[in-house]
């Protein structure tokens, strides 16, 4: 027998002791719970939280009324925030 053929036939022997290890390894999933009654609450939330984010959206939107170069203002003026004391 040759060394090619020595190692090849190595390989093969490694590949399949590595293909049975990995066919006898257990697969542990991780599970959680959202703690959700049913389907009707579950769609009341997320219809709540559709609502806020349409909201929040829409007032990221400048009034039509506004000129073009006041509404291209309006998208790229740097909002400073203003805080009291």
């Amino acid at each position: 027998m040759t060394g090619s053929q020595h190692q090849a036939q190595q390989q093969q022997k490694q590949k399949q002791e590595l293909k049975q290890q990995t066919q006898n390894v257990e697969v542990k999933r991780k599970t959680f719970s959202l703690n959700i009654s049913g389907k009707e609450e579950v769609l009341a939330q997320y219809n709540a939280k559709l609502e806020k984010m349409k909201k929040t959206l829409n007032s990221l939107i400048p009034d039509p009324g506004m000129t073009p170069q006041m509404q291209c203002d309006y998208y790229t003026a740097v909002k400073i925030e203003i805080i009291t004391t």
